[in-house]
This record gives structure tokens, sequence and C-alpha cells, in this order.
């Protein structure tokens, strides 16, 4: 039983191993693969972590919309989807927004995250975040999403539209 648990424990975190990290090493550009370790524009296959702080304090910017399996957000980072759509499909994975701050340098759009938030007994967090415009967020999937489930609660800077199939 110990080794089921421990198996259960390793598949969970598995997706972190291949993840790819937003490192900003020439650019704000989501789409310029050396801005990525291992270097490559994330797929829609792809498991991203932005960590709470980057070297170059070039944090990512959308230039198209963005369709990824999993993102990590983690304390202290930033996103701009400067008017562009976040699809995670979120297969066999958590999703986790913690701490971060996400923009909107688009002003006449609003931010739009569609996430299915898969089956199997994953989660979705949001948490901690500060949202710096209007935002819909588009649900769908068998897994829960858990929004402001610890302190410092969400600080929505603008509407929040949650649409849950």
């Amino acid at each position: 039983m110990k080794k089921m648990y421990i198996f259960l424990l390793l598949l969970s975190v598995c997706h972190l191993l291949q993840a790819q990290i937003w490192i900003g090493a020439t650019s704000t550009d989501w789409n310029t693969a050396a801005n990525w370790t291992p270097a490559g524009v994330p797929t829609s296959a792809g498991n991203v972590i932005v960590p709470g702080s980057v070297a170059s304090s070039k944090w990512p910017v959308f230039a198209s919309d963005v369709t990824i399996n999993s993102i990590e957000l983690q304390p202290g980072c930033q996103l701009n989807v400067n008017g562009f759509t976040l699809t995670i499909n979120g297969i066999g994975t958590h999703i986790n927004f913690n701490g971060a701050v996400i923009n909107n340098t688009n002003g006449a759009t609003d931010i739009v995250f569609n996430i299915n938030t898969g089956t199997g007994g994953f989660l979705t967090y949001f948490r901690s975040n500060t949202i710096n415009d209007n935002i819909v967020f588009n649900l769908t999937g068998g897994n829960q999403f858990i929004e402001a489930v610890a302190a410092p609660a969400n600080v929505y800077n603008g509407n929040a539209i949650f649409n849950i199939n």
C-alpha cells in the first residue's frame, strides 16, 4: 500500500519534472524560445511554471492566444495577457495560480481564461492573486476549481465572471 501512495505522489508531481520554466532571458515575449528553459515555446501539451522571481525582471507578455496543458504561477510573479486568451487543457495535472499579478495592457479587451479542470481528482487553485482588469473564467471539467482558499484573498480590480459548465 505504501508503494501505491508513493507512486501516486510521483505521478501527481511528474509534470513539474517536465515543465518549461520562464526565465525571460531575452525579452518579455511569451513566444520567444530563449525565454524558456528548456528552450522552446510551450505547446498545447506543455506544463508551464512562472517563478516568483526572474533575474531579468522580464515577465511574460502574450503576443497571441496561448493554449497549454497546465500552469503554475508562483507568488510574486506577473503575467500580462495583452488582450489574448489563455486556454488550459488540464489533462492529468494540477493548475495553480498562487500570489501572481495578472495584467492586461490591452484596455479594449478583458482577461479571458478557458480552464478545463480535467478529471481524476486534480485541483485548480486560484488564490492570493491580483487581477488588474475585468476577467472571465470559462470553466469546464470534472475537478474542483478552488477560488480564494487561503489568505490573502484575491484582489479583483475589475469585474469577475465565472461561467461554469
